[in-house]
């Protein structure tokens, strides 16, 4: 028993450090100008952030898929959160309670992988959005950026009124060559998936707000997460995982939702 606990407590620091390692390796963006220690904190935060992630993958998930409704209101700005290429809707179940406690009740996590791939999947998340009448504001997490910028593309012209990335390869991102999943190999910097993604992207006209993070250890280089035209805010000491639990992060979420929420109602 003490092996398996070893094991859930060590793997995930031993690929936290091995990511962080390969990563700053490979970085052309300049590192957080702070400390040793400061860094040091910042990787055990992550570590603990890898740790919550798995506990919800093994121990939340299967409850949360069988009591998740996704009941939204169709006359209501709508809150969409879609998750990344390897997480689930329980991923983001910290963020929605969050959300749902500062009075941000219209949010729904729905799962849009499966067969086939981003095309595909684009297709069946902005099917289920169709008939909704009061806006659509996405939040992306990772590959569920671009997935929620494809789904975008498939709806109504002014249906969706902004999207909100989180650490959204945009760029690609050179982790992507030691992949294995088909979908993670086309974030490799310079593919003609990324070329489209972006053309799609730039015909949208939706204003969009990415949070990106030089800290982040799957996305190199960080700037990846950038977007020209946008609204990009820089999360300090925050790594790929920690955008899903980050208290700042929801907060500064709140805030964002709440001022678009006040503009729409003006």
């Amino acid at each position: 028993m003490l092996l398996w606990v070893e094991a859930a407590l060590f793997l995930p620091l031993a690929e936290t450090l091995i990511t962080y390692a390969v990563a700053a390796a490979v970085s052309r963006v300049p590192p957080p100008p702070v400390n040793a220690g400061v860094r040091i904190c910042w990787l055990l935060r992550e570590w603990i952030y890898e740790l919550i992630f798995i506990a919800i993958a093994f121990f939340v998930w299967p409850f949360d898929t069988a009591l998740r409704k996704n009941r939204r209101d169709a006359e209501r700005p709508l809150i969409v959160i879609v998750h990344g290429l390897f997480c689930s809707p329980s991923h983001w179940l910290p963020l929605a309670l969050r959300l749902r406690r500062a009075g941000i009740a219209n949010v729904i996590r729905p799962k849009y992988q499966g067969a086939g791939g981003l095309e595909e999947w684009s297709a069946r998340l902005a099917g289920g959005l169709r008939d909704h009448k009061g806006g659509i504001i996405f939040i992306g997490h990772s590959f569920g950026g671009l997935a929620a910028a494809h789904a975008a593309s498939r709806l109504p012209r002014g249906s969706v009124r902004k999207i909100i990335t989180l650490g959204a390869p945009f760029g690609g991102t050179v982790m992507s060559y030691f992949g294995i999943a088909p979908a993670g190999r086309r974030l490799i910097p310079g593919t003609e998936y990324l070329r489209t993604t972006n053309e799609v992207i730039a015909a949208l006209e939706i204003p969009f707000i990415c949070f990106w993070s030089r800290f982040d250890q799957l996305v190199v280089p960080a700037e990846s997460a950038r977007m020209r035209g946008a609204e990009n805010i820089e999360m300090e000491g925050l790594g790929h995982t920690g955008y899903l639990f980050s208290r700042a992060v929801a907060d500064r979420l709140i805030a964002l939702l709440k001022t678009e929420s006040a503009a729409a109602a003006g």
